[in-house]
């Protein structure tokens, strides 16, 4: 019985991976693309939000391009690397996964008092190099697990090959 409920998982999860990959293959611009990912990844892993941020190396900053969920909420606009769940996992260039969101952002001011119990971001690689990230977060009792960031890593590195596409294209 476990076994099956976990092949059903991730037989979910591998379409909703190939359904990412055919919706930003049609996606016409990198702002319908963005979109694409935050509306599927939050309703992929159930988060209130999901966040594709791109790197703006004149600034230093993670810059907030495509938010989805259900619940009302606004991040910041601009987040520093290494700050929040976003920020960590640009900084470290890797998935990064916390199932106790308020002990990963302890001792950070920028993003104190911000809801969050389970959160998951991964770094977007675009030609070689960091160009931003995905995350998601939700306040419920959700637990997140290995597979669960797997799956988010896969959708980012769809999404970077995406965006490496469609610049091409534009050049």
């Amino acid at each position: 019985m476990v076994r099956e409920r976990q092949g059903q998982r991730q037989a979910r999860r591998l379409r909703a991976a190939a359904e990412l990959a055919a919706a930003v293959a049609a996606a016409g611009d990198v702002a319908q693309l963005y979109q694409q990912a935050a509306e599927r990844a939050a309703a992929l892993f159930d988060a209130e939000w999901a966040t594709v941020r791109v790197y703006d190396p004149a600034e230093d900053v993670l810059v907030l391009r495509a938010m989805a969920g259900p619940a009302p909420y606004m991040p910041a606009e601009r987040l520093a690397p290494g700050t929040g769940i976003a920020g960590h996992a640009f900084a470290a260039g890797k998935p990064v996964l916390t199932n106790a969101y308020a002990q990963l952002i302890h001792g950070q001011p920028q993003v104190a008092g911000r809801p969050g119990h389970a959160a998951m971001a991964v770094p977007l690689c675009a030609a070689g190099r960091r160009a931003g990230t995905l995350s998601v977060r939700t306040c419920r009792p959700v637990t997140y697990d290995a597979d669960d960031l797997a799956v988010l890593d896969l959708f980012g590195r769809i999404v970077a090959a995406a965006v490496e596409r469609v610049e091409a294209q534009a050049q």
